[in-house]
This record gives C-alpha cells, sequence and structure tokens, in this order.
C-alpha cells in the first residue's frame, strides 16, 4: 500500500520509475538493487505513484479517498422518524424494507434523534391477577422449607 511509504521512498520510485522508462519490473528490480535495505514495494506501485502524480499532484493518497457517503434528504429522515414514532414496535429492517432503502440509512436517521430500534424482548410480564399466585407461592415455598430444611438447596441446587 502505497500510504505506508514517506515522501522520501515515494519520490525515490517515482525517479526510478522514470529511469526505467515506465516499466514497472524493472523499476522494482532497480529500486532493490539501490535501496537493499529498505521496503520492497510492489512491481505495479510504481505505476500507482506515477499516476497519481500526474492525476493529482499528491505522491500520497488523500484521505478522502473511496466511495462517498449517499447524501441524506431531510424529507426522507423525517419520514422514517414518523413511521418510527407512528408504530413503536417496528424494527429498522422492517422500516427500511418498506421504505425501499437500506438499513444503514435508516439506523443513522435514527441514532441521530438519539432513538434506538426496537428489539422484542421474549419475557412474560405480570398482570395484577397474578400476584395472588405468587404470594400462595412464596408461602408454600416458605412452609416446605419448615419441614424440610435442606428444601431451599434441593430446588434451588437439584
Amino acid at each position: 500500500m502505497n500510504n505506508n511509504f514517506s515522501f522520501e521512498e515515494l519520490a525515490d520510485m517515482h525517479l526510478i520509475y522514470g529511469e526505467a522508462r515506465c516499466n514497472g519490473r524493472e523499476a522494482a528490480r532497480l529500486y532493490e538493487e539501490r535501496y537493499p535495505n529498505r521496503r520492497q514495494p510492489h512491481h505495479s506501485t510504481f505505476a500507482s505513484i506515477h499516476r497519481r502524480l500526474r492525476e493529482s499532484g499528491n505522491l500520497k493518497r488523500s484521505g478522502g479517498a473511496g466511495r462517498p457517503r449517499t447524501i441524506r434528504m431531510i424529507a426522507f429522515e423525517e419520514e422514517v422518524l414518523n413511521r418510527v414514532e407512528e408504530e413503536h414496535s417496528t424494527s429498522v429492517r422492517a422500516t427500511s424494507h418498506n421504505m425501499g432503502a437500506s438499513t444503514t440509512i435508516v439506523w443513522r436517521a435514527m441514532h441521530e434523534q438519539l432513538l434506538r430500534p426496537y428489539h422484542i424482548q421474549r419475557v412474560q410480564g405480570l398482570n395484577p391477577a397474578d400476584y395472588p399466585n405468587r404470594i400462595a407461592f412464596c408461602q408454600w415455598f416458605l412452609s416446605r422449607n419448615l419441614i424440610q430444611p435442606n428444601f431451599r438447596r434441593i430446588v434451588v441446587l437439584g
């Protein structure tokens, strides 16, 4: 990778590439011969350095290289937030599928508004009618523990 070389090394590679009449394999051989103690670049690195210098005027790659981020539209983000507000139990995957967008874009719109995606939690809720049964169970458990002192250990470790 060219970004790992110093400016001095990149300049030397470019000079040797010109000396080798733009032949990458010959340039690699010459570079290894002249600089045996340096890390040796791949033969295609010489052409990459020359092309980058010719096209951008820079020896090193700019930090903004790569695929540009998509420009998100305010209307789209508002639509995501409206859908999440209408149905709190919807997931990012379902919302993105319904809107025909990627899950990353939907998640990012929610995250910027400090919203978190809905996750199903498979737990049983307690209803007011459950409390008498819980009290009856606790009383039964305590009475069994009085009759048989090791009952708690048998049940817990059992």
